[in-house]
Order: structure tokens, then C-alpha cells, then sequence
């Protein structure tokens, strides 16, 4: 015995209006503009550090171990201060992303203070290790000179190109997914 199914045609499908589709398109810079400008600001309206990590060396293991301490208790939680017995390893961490700043304390064969920073890490992050160890030298009634040992290109002495190329090219997508309707 042979059996025929009937296929009931489906409902057409609901067709979205020009004005709805035109409404989102207008609509759509906007809100992500909003969403850009919020997202961003309140994440940098006020920045603050919490345990970053700096680095001490003096050559005199106590005398580090003094200034480590005395950072350490008047940041709180802002700083993760360590003590490093040689300029080498400071350097080497600050290589490797490991701390954000080196303080080298004044000695008898030298009597500056140096701090050695990172400047590709990021210009804010460079600008607080520089702000915070300007006042521990200050205290010590010291100069301090400061050395970038990995300093930002020129072309780009902020550090946003890679930043604003990102948005252009999420920007530009958007737009042509909204243009082509994707």
C-alpha cells in the first residue's frame, strides 16, 4: 500500500521592514559608540596600581631589605616590592615583564639613585613606577636619574597605534557587516 504525505507549505517568512533594517543601521555607530566611550572610561577614570610589581637593589642585602619593607608597608597592596640582590637580574626581569621597575639605591661608588623602567609596558605604567620612587628619592634627599631600557618606537611615543589600527579594523568590519547585511 502506498502512502502520500501532504506537505503543508510553511508560513512565509515575517519580512523585516526597510524602516526597522534603517533604524538599527542609524542606530548602530551610536550605540557603539557608547559603549566605547563608557567601557573606557570608566575603566581609566581613575587608575590606581595594585600589587605591581618593583624591584629593589642596593649593595647591602639590609639596606634593601629596609627600603623594600618601608615601600611595602606605606603602598599596601599598590606595590609588590621585592628585593634583588644584582642590577643584572633587575634588568632581566624587567625584560621579561616580570616587574615594572627597578630601583637601584644610591651607594658608596655611586651616590644617585637610579630607576630603570620599561617604557614599552605601557606609558601609564611607566609614569606611576616613575611617580612613586621620584618621592622615595625625594625622601632620601637624593636625584634619581631614570633609564628606559625599552623604550617605545618614536613613531609611536604614546604606545596607541596597535590600539587605534584595532578599532579601525573592528570599526570597518562592522560597517561593512551592517552595509552588506552579513
Amino acid at each position: 500500500m502506498t502512502t502520500t504525505h501532504a506537505h503543508a507549505a510553511a508560513p512565509p517568512a515575517k519580512q523585516t521592514s526597510y524602516k526597522t533594517k534603517y533604524t538599527v543601521l542609524a542606530l548602530f555607530p551610536f550605540v557603539l559608540t557608547a559603549l566605547m566611550v563608557g567601557i573606557f572610561t570608566s575603566a581609566m577614570h581613575r587608575p590606581t596600581p595594585n600589587n605591581l610589581p618593583v624591584a629593589v637593589v642596593s649593595s647591602s642585602a639590609q639596606q634593601a631589605q629596609g627600603m623594600a619593607h618601608s615601600l611595602q608597608k606605606s603602598a599596601g597592596d599598590a606595590s609588590d616590592v621585592r628585593v634583588v640582590d644584582t642590577f643584572a637580574e633587575a634588568r632581566r626581569l624587567l625584560l621579561d615583564q616580570e616587574i615594572a621597575g627597578a630601583y637601584v639605591m644610591p651607594s658608596a661608588q655611586n651616590q644617585d639613585a637610579a630607576l630603570y623602567v620599561a617604557g614599552a609596558q605601557g606609558t601609564s605604567l611607566k609614569q606611576v613606577v616613575t611617580k612613586t620612587f621620584t618621592a622615595v628619592a625625594e625622601q632620601q634627599h637624593v636625584d634619581m636619574r631614570t633609564t628606559d631600557v625599552v623604550p617605545l618606537p618614536t613613531w609611536d611615543s604614546m604606545g596607541t597605534t596597535s590600539l587605534y589600527v584595532t578599532i579601525g579594523w573592528a570599526v570597518a568590519g562592522f560597517v561593512f557587516a551592517a552595509v552588506t547585511g552579513a
